[in-house]
Parts: C-alpha cells; structure tokens; sequence
C-alpha cells in the first residue's frame, strides 16, 4: 500500500515551521543612548538623575506643538490682514 504524497509533503512544510531553524528578527527596544550620556551615569543614581533626555515620544509631541502654534500665529496674522 502506498501512502499519498500530498498528505506527506503537507506534514513535512507544517512540520517545518516548528523547528530550531525559524528566523526572528532583531527589534531594537528603548531609545538609543549617546556613549556622552551614557558616561554621565554614576551608581546610586535615583530615576530623576538618570534621565538623560526626552524621550522620542515627547519629542515628537513637542514638534508637533511647535507647528500648530506657528500655523495659529500664521493664520492670525492673515486674518488681520484681511487675506
């Protein structure tokens, strides 16, 4: 009796996947740290002293903030200008 390929090579790719062999990708997490900041941590620092900077997020927030009061002030202008 002979077993059917499809059934054999469908369990072969399924089973494939499960091996030591599966690719991951290399995610960088957390904000990247200047070798200068970096050299600015002593131990026994508490967490205020450690922050070295805004994060990317408040970054961003503040670029954003920045833009809106220029289009504010932009737009103001034009109104009393009469355009």
């Amino acid at each position: 009796m002979r077993i059917p390929a499809s059934p054999v090579l469908a369990l072969a790719l399924a089973l494939a996947g499960c091996g030591p062999f599966v690719h991951r990708i290399d995610i960088q997490q957390g904000n990247a740290v200047a070798p200068e900041s970096f050299a600015k941590l002593k131990p026994g620092m508490t967490r205020a002293e450690e922050m070295l900077g805004p994060t990317s997020h408040e970054m961003d927030f503040e670029r954003a903030r920045i833009a809106l009061l220029k289009t504010l002030q932009e737009l103001q202008a034009e109104s009393r200008r009469g355009v």
